[in-house]
């Protein structure tokens, strides 16, 4: 039996290399690829995640799901910031990642804990050190 050769580059299934640039995976392009995985998926039927447990244990048999096994200690979280300065997005999780929030009229704590943080730029008015400090970070 002949078996069909490499595709070339006159044929319809020639897809040519990226280039270097086209190779680097942009946060713009890894959203645009994950919904159209997402749009695929719900074409083709694929169901969604059960929302209950029962239903994720007739889902999937013998895997056992986050709801039936409790975690021997509370779950790790790291934190990537560009900059922790007053009243930017990063000082808001990160204060309420640690901190907690009011929800509802109750102060809730996050069920998990902060396992690291990493801060890539330190401009004037930087918070970093006092949060580090205050909540003994690494």
């Amino acid at each position: 039996m002949h078996s069909p050769g490499p595709a070339s580059a006159g044929s319809p299934g020639f897809n040519p290399p990226p280039t270097p640039a086209e190779a680097v995976l942009t946060r713009r392009r890894f959203v645009r690829r994950v919904g159209a995985a997402a749009g695929l998926a719900a074409a083709a039927g694929v169901p969604s995640w059960p929302s209950s447990s029962r239903a994720a244990a007739e889902a999937a048999p013998g895997v056992a799901s986050a709801s039936t096994h409790r975690p021997r200690r509370r779950l790790r979280l790291a934190f990537l910031a560009t900059e922790v300065r007053k009243y930017s997005h990063a000082q808001h999780f990160l204060d309420r990642l640690t901190e907690g929030y009011g929800w509802e009229g109750h102060h809730h704590i996050p069920p998990f804990d902060l396992a690291g943080l990493y801060v890539d730029q330190f401009p004037d008015g930087d918070l970093t050190a006092d949060r580090v400090r205050r909540h003994r970070l690494k």
